[in-house]
């Protein structure tokens, strides 16, 4: 879905880039920004991203809203 259907529907989106830890750059945005949501896609292994640890697992324990995994 593009950002301006969003819009459309009076939902508020972002797309942000940045660089360092993608999961700790997350949380940190969503503390800034005082988000309601976070959408993170997940691995398609999610077995191995829970052995090494994975963006979406990081986002889901650290965030202080709510946290919706898609994959």
């Amino acid at each position: 879905m593009r950002w301006c259907a969003l819009a459309d529907r009076g939902i508020a989106a972002e797309a942000v880039s940045g660089l360092g830890d993608a999961g700790d750059a997350i949380v940190s945005l969503d503390e800034e920004h005082r988000a309601d949501l976070i959408v993170v896609g997940m691995s398609h292994h999610p077995h191995i991203a829970r052995i090494f640890g994975g963006v979406s697992e990081d986002v889901a324990h650290h965030a202080p809203c709510d946290v919706l995994l898609a994959r």
